[in-house]
């Protein structure tokens, strides 16, 4: 069972027992406290350390001591990293299942670096790359990430904030 606020998890019960809480601030997660089932319960705290995308790159215990380190390819591919957080890339729910990113609207590949389902948002032909309803931020997700699958921009606003994250360098929301 999970509860959520505004689109992110804040409270999650694991199936063996013992509950997982998140802590955020200023739209990104910050802490996770893992408590077991036990009366009393024991819980234990690890801090996130994200990027500019909102992808974990870290995670520390309360001693300051790092705890998961990972690094990712430009769109998502994991390597040299094997561990079990759920929260990954952009900072999205991982289906360690299937390999798939849930980005809120759409499951995202990112072996492939595409969703596995179309744009229902439909592209424009003023906009060429906005056509091609497989990719995610116009194919340029190293400068900007979207924070659901779907675009509610239309597709000349889409390749407007492409052009600017493209030649200034920033994110896109």
């Amino acid at each position: 069972m999970s509860i959520y606020s505004g689109g992110d998890a804040i409270f999650e019960a694991r199936p063996e027992g013992g509950w997982t809480k998140y802590v955020y601030a200023a739209g990104r997660r910050l802490a996770r406290i893992d408590c077991t089932a036990a009366n009393p319960p024991t819980c234990t705290t690890k801090y996130y350390l994200s990027d500019h995308l909102g992808s974990t790159r870290k995670m520390y215990d309360a001693a300051r001591a790092e705890v998961v380190s990972t690094e990712y390819e430009p769109f998502g591919r994991l390597f040299n990293t094997f561990w079990s957080e759920p929260y990954k890339f952009t900072g999205e729910r991982h289906d360690t299942a299937t390999g798939l990113v849930y980005l809120r609207a759409r499951q995202y590949d990112p072996d492939l670096g595409r969703f596995v389902s179309t744009d229902p948002i439909l592209g424009s032909l003023s906009a060429l790359q906005t056509l091609n309803r497989y990719t995610h931020v116009v194919s340029n997700l190293p400068q900007q990430a979207g924070p659901d699958g779907p675009d509610d921009r239309s597709p000349s606003q889409r390749m407007s904030a492409s052009r600017l994250c493209s030649s200034k360098r920033i994110r896109s929301s």
